[in-house]
């Protein structure tokens, strides 16, 4: 409470502030970078500058913990407006008092921006949401931190000769076969080039257009993203990127996997049958896996499978939504996709996003196509044959065979010929599929064959005339001059010819081949999704379920059959104009993008078409044999931090740190101590580190190179031990890794000057008693009032107490204090002690500060801090807090015997005692 004296030796200390403490992060590195200071100096600057940012929005930032008054933090304005625009949009907040990760529905900015990028170094400046629930809600607040990175020495990667290589590897794999594995192990090393680079937004553009001198293209897409499942075993998320102009239009969709173990695609997933699947079908089994994803994460026995089937799925709908033999609208596919997206993710959001994009051709591999293909030719038999076994063979039950017909001689045209009128049916009656054993149309017996007109000397009819009726015919019946037609060329027949044409639209449902369906809008029959008629035989159905290729020769065609009772048809490989199709490419991209939660920048190798089919399996076996140079790499990258630690980490360092950056910062006593903790993290993050790579490359002893450190430097403002100890721990390695674990004790205490001014400043600022609301909250404290009551009977029932501070004959601080039932406690500061008063307490200034010291010293100089790895509660506690009250109770009346503190008049000294007893008793313990 705030009517507690001890209180105020506990409170925040404000220094000065930087003008522009951003910059002197820059100032700070720059001089790291040219040798001036050292790592751990560097480090402590850092600290320096954070705590001027705090400072220069002190008023802005906010208690988010109310039980606590030094948890504070920026709130999102104030970071903006120190930060500038935020670099992206987090969805994921740490809540800090529950120490998790929790997603939300509105994306939080958050800052990571490169303020220095030297040869040896890089310095960031970062800003991620944080927040603290209280009920229902969330408090949310940022901690502003700058990060330093050690850069390796690793020379910068040739692209464009690189890229030569790829180019050269593809090549010699298309004229000999061999060596995919190798393109695919290639590949991957170059795209962990491009993605160790670190281009920014505004440098991305410019940096791609100089490594490939060539402009970048222009490029929007809609990206569709949800979280698809949240649990302890990790989190799913579902995004689908589509890519539309007026000649194409892209669906990629995939699961990004973030679990708690390792985790890698599944092999075997077929793509090829996916191909042959339509789309609507695809599109069901797709929401089926992305529903069992939702209801069952990764706790699913069949996760991975799921995983990849989905990302597989996506690459095949993406075909689809171009597949004119399967269609399947733009608006379709979108209204799907939401239905989806709303049904089984958290979060859905659609983002339009612009990708600038450049592509090198590694491989184009074309071959000339002459669009061949399998076509029938049919043949009608003789008037007296009939078709067996694919051949036309004399039928005796049709007569003999008819004459042929000879057209006759033409000749100038005569006068028409006038005929009779016709006596029953009229003139040209279709005839019959077959004349010979039909009946006429008017139900008579069959006529007998019609021969041909034989040529004569008499004149030809004109188109208008009529011959001379046969013999044998109906008088009715007027023979035609030329052969009849075949059936197909009855126009009127309801029949359905080909999946080519259609002779008429059926009024009623038509059914069709194998594998066929009816298309009303092509009026004819078209081959179901998945199968193909690559033998011309439309009467076999669709047969084939991989896509036709060319024809080279009739035998690849249907065999000859018959075509009804009368013709033949036989099939032949027809060969249409000649062009050139590309079968299989290669190509590598790399991308800039704006938009989306984060500006990104990607490349990638990709290989696809004939002798490409296991491209993408090799190069995630080659990701994951990768694996092992991650940890390398990163081993690499601790170690270098390492080693500059524990070279900068000495004596000299704390001499440094004591006479010139703690002795010129005497009053900023805790931000001392903010800056050993820097040094304290900075070896406990990149041992960790080190240990976990270590762990993965299955390192069981610490190299010779890292040794343990452990210095101490005692002053009059404070004293710190560093040291540490190689031990293992289950965390890494399953307790076979060594890992070098740190621990700090330290304590900083201005000097009686500086703390004579930091007191005074305090006690005045913060020792003013209760509010209207507290005092409101102690009356109804039983306990507390209790206490206020026996103070005040300790007086008479009107305790009336001026306490001085003196310093010699200065009068540091005097302050009057009344206690009673009525106005519980009032505090107020005084020139002279006023004459009511019933006691005044004169404390010596040097008996404060050195009772102060000495507690703060115990306190925080016993108290030794290990690593995050390690349980700190087995550590045991030098000193015990719950004394503190003690120390100080004795400490007053011991003050009170040696003359330290006078008690005016001496009559009131049991009353004092009793007062100091009450005090230390509500007393916080920190």
């Amino acid at each position: 409470m705030r009517f507690v004296p001890a209180l105020c030796f506990f409170l925040a200390l404000v220094t000065a502030v930087s003008a522009s403490p951003l910059d002197d992060v820059a100032v700070h590195a720059a001089q790291y970078e040219r040798g001036e200071t050292s790592f751990l100096q560097l480090k402590v600057l850092l600290v320096e500058s954070r705590d001027e940012l705090m400072r220069s929005v002190e008023r802005d930032l906010v208690q988010v913990n109310p039980d606590d008054e030094h948890f504070r933090g920026w709130p999102k304005e104030a970071a903006e407006r120190i930060l500038g625009e935020p670099t992206r949009v987090e969805q994921w907040v740490w809540i800090e008092n529950l120490q998790e990760s929790r997603f939300v529905v509105e994306g939080q900015p958050a800052w990571d921006r490169v303020l220095f990028d030297g040869e040896k170094l890089e310095v960031r400046v970062r800003a991620f949401p944080h927040a603290i629930e209280q009920g229902n809600q969330l408090l949310p607040f940022y901690w502003i931190d700058f990060d330093t990175t050690l850069k390796t020495s690793e020379p910068d990667v040739d692209v464009l000769a690189e890229l030569e290589a790829l180019r050269v590897m593809f090549s010699l794999y298309q004229q000999t076969g061999q060596g995919l594995p190798d393109i695919a192990k290639k590949a991957v090393g170059f795209e962990r080039s491009f993605h160790d680079r670190d281009f920014s937004a505004a440098s991305c553009e410019a940096s791609l257009s100089e490594l490939f001198k060539q402009s970048l293209q222009a490029e929007e897409r809609l990206i569709w993203r949800g979280l698809l499942y949240q649990g302890a075993d990790g989190a799913l998320w579902l995004q689908v990127d589509e890519r539309q102009n007026e000649n194409w239009h892209g669906l990629d969709s995939w699961v990004e996997v973030n679990v708690n173990y390792p985790y890698h695609d599944v092999r075997g997933v077929d793509r090829e049958s996916f191909k042959t699947r339509p789309a609507s079908e695809l599109l069901a089994l797709w929401k089926q896996h992305v529903a069992a994803l939702e209801q069952n994460g990764p706790s699913d026995s069949g996760f991975a499978r799921r995983v990849s089937e989905v990302n597989a799925l996506g690459n095949v709908l993406s075909e689809k939504a171009n597949d004119v033999a399967d269609p399947f609208t733009v608006e379709q596919w979108q209204a799907e996709l939401e239905s989806a997206f709303d049904a089984y993710t958290t979060g859905f959001s659609k983002t339009l996003v612009r990708e600038k994009n450049v592509h090198i051709a590694l491989l184009s591999m074309n071959q000339t196509r002459s669009n061949s293909y399998c076509q029938p030719e049919h043949q009608e038999c003789g008037f007296s044959d009939r078709c067996e076994n694919a051949q036309c063979v004399l039928d005796p039950s049709r007569g003999p065979p008819e004459p042929e017909f000879e057209p006759p001689e033409f000749v100038e045209p005569v006068p028409p010929i006038e005929l009779p009128a016709p006596v029953s049916e009229p003139v040209g009656s279709a005839p019959t599929e077959n004349p010979s054993l039909s009946p006429t149309p008017s139900g008579s017996p069959a006529a007998s064959p019609t021969p041909s007109v034989e040529p004569s000397a008499s004149p030809s009819p004109s188109p208008s005339a009529s011959p001379s009726p046969s013999p044998s015919a109906e008088p009715s019946s007027l023979p035609s001059p030329f052969p009849s037609p075949s059936p197909a060329a009855n126009l009127s027949a309801p029949r359905l010819f080909t999946g080519f044409l259609t002779l008429s639209v059926p009024e009623e449902p038509v059914s069709c081949n194998a594998n066929q369906v009816f298309n009303p809008e092509f009026g004819h029959c078209t081959c179901s999704a998945g199968f193909f008629d690559c033998d011309g035989d439309w009467i076999n159905g669709c047969e084939s379920t991989v896509q036709c290729r060319e024809c080279q020769a009739d035998a690849d065609c249907a065999l000859a059959r018959c075509d009804g009772d009368y013709s033949t048809v036989r099939f032949v490989c027809r060969s249409g104009e000649a062009f050139q199709e590309q079968v299989a490419a290669a190509e590598f991209g790399a991308f800039c993008r704006e938009g989306v939660a984060r500006d990104e920048f990607g490349a990638w190798v990709s290989a696809w078409g004939e002798g490409f089919e296991s491209f993408d399996r090799f190069k995630q076996d080659a990701w994951n044999e990768t694996e092992n140079q991650w940890c390398q790499q990163e081993f690499e990258s601790a170690r270098l931090e390492r080693l500059a630690l524990q070279e900068s980490l000495n004596d000299e360092f704390l001499t440094w740190f004591f006479s010139e950056f703690v002795d010129e910062n005497a009053r900023d006593f805790e931000s001392h101590g903010r800056s050993v903790h820097a040094v304290f993290d900075a070896l406990q993050s990149v041992n960790s580190e080190l240990a976990r790579s270590m762990g993965c490359l299955k390192m069981t002893e610490l190299p010779a190179e890292f040794k343990p450190v452990s210095v101490s430097f005692d002053s009059l403002g404070g004293d710190v031990t560093i040291w540490e100890e190689v031990k293992t721990d289950e965390e890494f390695g399953e307790g076979k890794t060594p890992v070098i674990s740190p621990y700090v004790k330290m304590w900083f205490f201005p000097p009686k000057e500086e703390f004579k001014k930091i007191f005074t400043e305090k006690v005045k600022e913060n020792f003013v008693g209760p509010t209207p609301s507290e005092i409101q909250f102690i009356r109804q404290d039983e306990q507390a009032m209790a206490k206020i009551r026996s103070i005040a009977n300790a007086f008479g029932g009107d305790a009336r107490i001026v306490l001085e501070v003196r310093d010699g004959d200065e009068v540091v601080l005097r302050n009057y204090n009344v206690i009673n039932e009525r106005d519980v406690m009032k505090v107020s500061f005084v020139d002279e002690a006023p004459p009511d008063a019933k006691v005044t307490l004169v404390i010596e200034f040097d008996f404060l500060y050195s009772m102060m010291e000495t507690i703060i010293k115990d306190l925080e100089g016993a108290r030794t801090q290990g690593p995050w790895w390690e349980d700190q509660s087995e550590r045991p506690h030098e000193f015990n807090e719950d004394l503190i009250p003690i120390r100080m109770f004795l400490g007053l009346v011991a003050g009170i015997f040696t003359g330290d503190i006078q008690v005016q008049p001496v009559d009131q000294l049991p009353a004092v005692i009793s007062v100091i007893s009450e005090l230390m008793q509500v007393m916080p313990k920190q």
